[in-house]
């Protein structure tokens, strides 16, 4: 639904979901998890950042799998509930109007407060990038067993070629493109997006060669 994932990383007998998209997707990422064989267990909820469609369905996947949910401390209150949920739009005559509470997603308790530098103790470990920019607790995780980069939408990759993150809806242009630049530096094997297909061939270079033309 509007074209947002929740993922589903596998890692021998560990599984995560990130991010918990739309409510109307609940019933098919269950589905997912109940094929894979022995029914191993959700034990995170990664999410990338506060933004309505990355997290409408965040509280059912929640309740459905028990999982610990882990977010970056800059949007916990807003995803607990205690913050009204800011407009997601970059436009200035926009921004101080909230996400009508009728529209908010279900208030989730976190579990995991992240910061940069955290480290998660799931598939072997993923590293927490706090990424700024596209809103200001978006964060992206590096799953070191792997080499996956999952940036959420800290990135675009339409039409197959690297771009900022929409400038609909990025609150911090200038950060974001601060925050591209230092993912560059961790040499992903696989780059995986929210809104696009995953780059699987020459991920770091690529991210390489668009960080430096940015920068």
């Amino acid at each position: 639904m509007l074209g947002v994932a929740v993922t589903v990383v596998r890692d021998g007998d560990q599984a995560a979901l990130i991010d918990g998209g739309m409510r109307s997707s609940v019933p098919d990422v269950i589905g997912v998890l109940d094929r894979i064989p022995g029914k191993r267990p959700v034990s995170h909820i990664l999410v990338t950042h506060a933004h309505p469609d990355h997290a409408w369905g965040l509280a059912e996947l929640q309740a459905a799998t028990n999982a610990l949910v882990a977010a970056h401390q800059a949007e916990v209150a807003i995803l607990e509930g205690t913050q009204a949920w800011p407009s997601p739009f970059a436009f200035p005559v926009l921004r101080p109007i909230p996400v009508p509470r009728g529209w908010s997603p279900q208030p989730v308790g976190i579990d995991i407060v992240l910061e940069h530098g955290s480290l998660v103790d799931v598939s072997g470990g993923v590293d927490v990038l706090h990424t700024p920019g596209h809103t200001p607790g978006s964060v992206c995780y590096f799953f070191r067993r792997t080499g996956l980069l999952y940036v959420g939408d800290a990135l675009q990759y339409p039409n197959g070629r690297l771009a900022h993150p929409s400038r609909v809806f990025t609150r911090d242009m200038a950060g974001a493109t601060q925050s591209i630049v230092r993912l560059a530096a961790m040499g992903p094997e696989t780059i995986a997006f929210s809104h696009y297909p995953p780059i699987t061939r020459q991920a770091s270079a690529t991210l390489k060669g668009f960080a430096a033309s940015v920068a």
